[in-house]
């Protein structure tokens, strides 16, 4: 998308501009700021592709490399839409880790011991320690996930009745697979729904910059008629 808007603004839209320009009359407001809008992004292309070059270079190091990790962590947890994503596979992770070693026959809190480092997420990490802390202290397991906020309230329910019915394993394995599947989806749909969505913001972008600048260019050019 962004390839062919600049293709738009570095070829077409100059030539269009020297159309105008040659058959005289009067540009409309909007078209003109398109075409001065082309000659500015011109001006300033390699101040553009600087910026794209340092976002990509800090995306890389945020994703790829160690160096950011902080960032990188807040980021997963905050941004709209990874967010949730994210959140359930956190959900998967968690469970599913828990329900085998419950099943294995190890104790909440050193179930919970051996899952923080594997959550690789320092702020998880922080929030589960927390976890382990309130279960030392006698708190039930529901009640210590729920003080860390990262646990949605149905997780917490089934967590709750399968720790009563003494079946916390296998409760925890089907929480596992809800979420799991439910994941899935959320995935299908955020994948599915970005093609189209870029193809009419790009349909858009491109109809409205060749209707503001072909229109006046056809009066202008029936008038001469």
């Amino acid at each position: 998308m962004t390839a062919v808007l600049l293709m738009l603004i570095l070829k077409v839209l100059p030539i269009f501009h020297e159309i105008l320009l040659s058959v005289g009359g009067s540009v409309p407001t909007a078209t003109k700021f398109v075409l001065d809008l082309s000659q500015v992004i011109q001006s300033v292309l390699l101040v553009f592709i600087g910026l794209v070059a340092v976002g990509a270079l800090y995306l890389l190091l945020v994703f790829k490399t160690s160096l950011l990790k902080s960032q990188r962590d807040y980021m997963l947890l905050n941004a709209p839409i990874v967010r949730k994503i994210y959140k359930k596979m956190i959900l998967v992770k968690f469970a599913r880790a828990l329900s085998i070693l419950i099943r294995s026959g190890l104790p909440v809190q050193s179930s919970l011991e051996m899952i923080q480092p594997m959550m690789d997420n320092h702020l998880i990490q922080s929030k589960i320690k927390l976890a382990i802390s309130d279960v030392e202290k006698g708190e039930s397991l529901e009640s210590a996930l729920r003080k860390t906020k990262l646990f949605p309230e149905l997780f917490i329910k089934m967590l709750s009745l399968g720790n009563k019915t003494g079946d916390l394993d296998t409760t925890l394995e089907k929480i596992s697979n809800i979420y799991d599947q439910e994941l899935n989806r959320t995935l299908h749909r955020v994948t599915v729904s970005i093609e189209p969505t870029l193809v009419i913001i790009l349909s858009l972008v491109v109809g409205a910059i060749l209707l503001l600048v072909m229109l006046p260019l056809i009066n202008i050019m029936s008038s001469i008629g």
